[in-house]
């Protein structure tokens, strides 16, 4: 039987700019380790199952003839819709006689001794209760293992007898999952080649169309999560921003009231200038506190998964030393999260994984705890000004 051999081709990007870097996870698995997992990824069940439920390969058409077995894939008049919720009949070819646009019958199949070489699957030979009856197209077929709607699409067909194969979900995951290859390209950096090799080339065409979509789809849902987070956290604090101008204005008007000032700028604008640059230092020293006690408290009640932390870049903290630090623990974190997918928590590479981002959280809360104490001392010289 002739078989071809299906490609397809997906980059992983790769952004230069750290404030970039931390909203794009396809940089962060863009290095030759963290490459290895994105291959990986591609064959993992959970990608596998993302691609399976783009397409309806749940069900497989075949023509009805003595001579070879013949996939219809997307050629086929008829279309079944599963309840796999409920028992189904699989991995048994069920024939199905279209009696008019209306009515068809289901039948039960021959095994000859020459199908073991020349047909892929068997028939169900046995009667079942679904069996031999004049059945409605778009109706509901129910019986002790079965339960579908069969839709007839074409009209003008070429036979009047098809057959039709259910495959279980979990069972398609097996196989596709087991049915890829994955490398990168020579000289192409962070090309990844997808291929498989099926019986039908449009059926493997959309497979690895599907499959790449997932990719790209898991990516980006990656993406929005941090950029998600980091819009909140700005939301958050500028709450505490906006909390603090009132706090000012309402001093303002107090002094106003209290020296009977109808034009205050006019006999102490110098003064009030510089109280109002202190307290938009206030502020912004406030704003950082906030951002150093939200991630403290993050990290104490946190144990495996830190992908919601904010980068101090995004909410325009400069702390260089600090900001990578808060950068590769979301990195590694995410790492372990994709390798999960993939792996056991059981497995070394996960208990490596587990090890550096314990090393690097105690890093990190020991600079926060300095950070944090720096930070109210600045405050405390701004007050006294």
């Amino acid at each position: 039987m002739e078989k071809f051999e299906v490609k397809g081709s997906v980059m992983i990007k790769s952004n230069a700019a750290p404030e970039v870097r931390i909203l794009d996870r396809s940089n962060i698995f863009s290095g030759g380790e963290n490459l290895t997992n994105d291959i990986l990824l591609f064959s993992s069940k959970n990608l596998t199952s993302e691609a399976l439920a783009k397409l309806h390969f749940d069900v497989s058409y075949f023509a009805s003839t003595n001579i070879k077995e013949i996939e219809l894939y997307k050629n086929s008049p008829i279309k079944v819709a599963v309840d796999w919720d409920y028992p189904q009949i699989t991995n048994r070819k069920i024939r199905i006689k279209i009696l008019s646009d209306s009515t068809f019958r289901l039948l039960p199949g021959e095994n000859m001794f020459l199908d073991n070489f020349f047909m892929s699957y068997k028939y169900v030979e046995e009667d079942r209760d679904i069996f031999n009856k004049n059945l409605k197209f778009g109706e509901e077929v129910i019986g002790e293992d079965a339960k579908f709607k069969i839709f007839l699409q074409n009209n003008s067909r070429q036979y009047d007898t098809y057959e039709f194969l259910l495959h279980t979900p979990s069972s398609l995951i097996d196989r596709y999952s087991n049915a890829i290859q994955v490398k990168p390209l020579i000289n192409y950096g962070t090309v990844l080649e997808i291929s498989t090799v099926t019986k039908i080339e449009e059926k493997g065409s959309d497979y690895i169309n599907a499959l790449m979509d997932a990719f790209l789809e898991y990516d980006l849902k990656e993406k929005n999560l941090i950029s998600e987070n980091a819009l909140k956290f700005i939301e958050e604090q500028l709450y505490i921003v906006e909390d603090s101008l009132k706090s000012a204005e309402g001093s303002l008007q107090r002094f106003k009231v209290q020296n009977r000032m109808l034009d205050v700028n006019a006999e102490f604008g110098g003064v009030l200038d510089n109280i109002q640059v202190l307290e938009a230092n206030i502020q912004a020293i406030d704003f950082e506190l906030a951002y150093y006690n939200t991630l403290k408290s993050y990290l104490v009640t946190k144990t495996d998964s830190f992908e919601e932390i904010v980068a101090p870049s995004i909410v325009g903290i400069g702390d260089g030393l600090f900001n990578d630090m808060t950068m590769s623990l979301v990195e590694l974190s995410m790492e372990r999260r994709k390798l999960l997918s993939i792996v056991k928590d059981t497995h070394p590479d996960v208990k490596v994984l587990d090890q550096q981002i314990e090393r690097l959280k105690e890093n990190i809360f020991e600079n926060i705890q300095n950070l944090i104490s720096n930070t109210e001392s600045k405050k405390k010289e701004n007050q006294k000004n």
